[in-house]
């Protein structure tokens, strides 16, 4: 991993495609999984004030990718 993917950045957009995922009907138990993260600290993530960049583009693509399905 390269530094900057350690690097916190604001979690708003993060905790928003998060939200969205599970209006719109996607379980965190599948999203989590997907993103191979265990249930719980995605979960937490919903509440987080950062992230770190490496998180954020990890879900960034789980919302493209689970969107589109």
């Amino acid at each position: 991993m390269r530094p900057s993917e350690h690097r916190a950045i604001d979690a708003t957009g993060t905790r928003r495609r998060l939200q969205a995922l599970v209006a719109i009907g996607w379980p965190v138990s599948h999203i989590a999984r997907h993103i191979g993260l265990h249930q719980r600290p995605l979960a937490e993530l919903a509440r987080a004030q950062n992230v770190t960049r490496r998180t954020a583009q990890r879900i960034e693509t789980a919302y493209r990718q689970l969107c589109r399905l």
